[in-house]
């Protein structure tokens, strides 16, 4: 499901895995992994911290960002923040929710994005839901390594 204000686009999709969540959990929750594989971002290089925040740079090129600490709730739902300070994008909230189901684990894998102001975010925005269906596809992927998967909402194909 893509959706968008003026600000914000939603992305979302639900999977079904035919595996326990604790198995499907030891999977989507390898955060570096995910980073890399699914989301083909170049790897996180952790610049300072303040108290409760790192500073980073990374995962797209030029881009710089804050992150606060990712809420864990294992084997559920994680979830994290960006607020990037240089780059295409503004804010990246990722939203990774597991439950139980009859035969196995329902994945919900969710992304709010905001485009950076100026130029280089208006150029950005019309092409970030265009740029996530390969996203979710290698989400999709990753998961059906786990177990056959049967698609609940999947509208990118």
């Amino acid at each position: 499901m893509a959706t968008a204000t003026s600000n914000t686009i939603s992305l979302a999709t639900t999977i079904d895995v035919g595996a326990p969540r604790d198995r499907v959990w030891s999977v989507v929750a390898d955060t570096e992994h995910l980073n890399q594989q699914v989301f083909g971002l170049s790897r996180i290089e952790v610049t300072g911290f303040d108290t409760n925040v790192i500073h980073a740079k990374g995962g797209f090129p030029g881009s710089e960002f804050d992150e606060q600490p990712w809420e864990f709730l294992a084997p559920e739902r994680y979830r994290s923040e960006r607020l990037y300070t240089k780059g295409p994008l503004k804010r990246l909230l990722t939203d990774v929710k597991l439950d139980e189901i009859e035969n196995g684990t329902r994945v919900t894998f969710a992304q709010e994005i905001d485009a950076a102001e100026g130029v280089i975010g208006t150029l950005a925005r019309p092409f970030l839901p265009v740029q996530w269906r390969p996203v979710a596809a290698r989400f999709r992927r990753l998961l059906e390594s786990i177990s056959p998967v049967e698609r609940v909402e999947w509208p990118y194909e």
